[in-house]
Protein backbone atom coordinates (compact mmCIF):
# COMPACT_ATOMS: atom_id res chain seq x y z
CA UNK A 1 0.00 0.00 0.00
CA UNK A 2 1.23 3.52 -0.37
CA UNK A 3 1.66 6.13 2.25
CA UNK A 4 -0.51 9.08 3.14
CA UNK A 5 0.93 12.64 1.61
CA UNK A 6 1.17 15.32 4.32
CA UNK A 7 2.02 18.71 2.21
CA UNK A 8 4.03 21.11 3.94
CA UNK A 9 5.20 24.36 2.24
CA UNK A 10 8.06 25.36 4.99
CA UNK A 11 11.46 23.81 4.66
CA UNK A 12 12.28 25.09 8.35
CA UNK A 13 9.20 23.37 9.47
CA UNK A 14 10.41 19.92 7.53
CA UNK A 15 13.95 20.11 9.21
CA UNK A 16 12.64 20.55 12.23
CA UNK A 17 10.94 17.06 12.14
CA UNK A 18 13.80 15.38 12.55
CA UNK A 19 16.21 17.75 14.06
CA UNK A 20 15.72 16.38 18.09
CA UNK A 21 15.59 19.94 18.92
CA UNK A 22 13.38 22.05 20.58
CA UNK A 23 12.01 25.33 19.15
CA UNK A 24 9.02 27.30 18.81
CA UNK A 25 5.55 25.24 18.16
CA UNK A 26 7.75 22.07 19.26
CA UNK A 27 4.33 21.44 21.43
CA UNK A 28 2.59 20.78 18.35
CA UNK A 29 5.18 18.72 16.79
CA UNK A 30 4.93 16.51 19.86
CA UNK A 31 0.99 16.56 19.92
CA UNK A 32 0.94 15.37 16.20
CA UNK A 33 3.67 12.57 17.15
CA UNK A 34 1.48 11.05 19.89
CA UNK A 35 -1.75 11.24 18.03
CA UNK A 36 0.74 9.64 14.83
CA UNK A 37 2.08 6.90 17.38
CA UNK A 38 -1.61 6.04 18.61
CA UNK A 39 -2.42 5.95 14.27
CA UNK A 40 0.14 3.47 13.96
CA UNK A 41 -0.98 1.65 17.23
CA UNK A 42 -4.54 0.40 15.67
CA UNK A 43 -3.07 0.56 11.90
CA UNK A 44 0.37 -0.70 11.80
CA UNK A 45 0.62 -0.50 7.83
CA UNK A 46 -0.45 3.19 7.88
CA UNK A 47 2.88 5.41 7.03
CA UNK A 48 2.84 9.22 6.41
CA UNK A 49 5.42 10.87 4.09
CA UNK A 50 6.27 14.58 4.70
CA UNK A 51 6.53 16.16 1.32
CA UNK A 52 7.31 19.97 0.16
CA UNK A 53 4.49 21.60 -1.26
CA UNK A 54 5.41 25.39 -3.10
CA UNK A 55 3.19 27.96 -0.92
CA UNK A 56 0.95 30.23 -2.81
CA UNK A 57 0.36 27.96 -5.76
CA UNK A 58 -2.83 26.55 -7.14
CA UNK A 59 -3.10 23.42 -5.12
CA UNK A 60 -6.31 22.60 -3.94
CA UNK A 61 -6.66 22.88 -0.48
CA UNK A 62 -3.07 24.66 -0.05
CA UNK A 63 -4.56 28.55 0.57
CA UNK A 64 -7.24 26.92 2.89
CA UNK A 65 -4.61 25.51 5.34
CA UNK A 66 -3.29 29.03 5.82
CA UNK A 67 -6.11 30.72 7.43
Amino acid sequence: RGSVPLGVDNTAAIRATTSGKSGVGCHIWDTFQRRLTRTRETHPQFRLRVVWTPGHVDIPGNEAADE
